[in-house]
């Protein structure tokens, strides 16, 4: 995946979330290192005016692989980073989606 490609992706969904009323990032559990010295990312939702919900997306990595500041994807050209970073796109689409369907069935959306 292109770095393009990918900014591209994260503008169209931070444009979802300004929509829809609902923030989807990911931020990496830095603290919870496992015994391979990798680290957990988990995924936090957020719909207006609920209390945010947190789950974990069953992807772990190497911390210094973690771009900080909000982006919410690995650093790297190499094939890890880029099937990692498709993960986390594929579980954005995933979690928007869901979104979407409720939100498309008039049902009440919380986290």
């Amino acid at each position: 995946m292109l770095v393009t490609d990918f900014l591209v992706s994260n503008f169209l969904c931070y444009l979802d979330e300004r929509l829809y009323r609902m923030k989807l990032s990911f931020w990496l559990a830095g603290s919870k290192l496992n015994r391979a010295g990798l680290a957990p990312i988990y995924a936090r939702i957020t719909v207006t005016g609920k209390k945010p919900v947190q789950l974990s997306t069953g992807l772990s990595i190497p911390p210094h692989l973690w771009q900080p500041g909000g982006f919410g994807c690995i650093t790297g050209t190499d094939d890890l980073a880029a099937s990692y970073n498709e993960k986390l796109l594929n579980i954005r689409a995933q979690i928007q989606g869901i979104y979407n369907e409720l939100d498309r069935l008039g049902k009440s959306i919380s986290a």
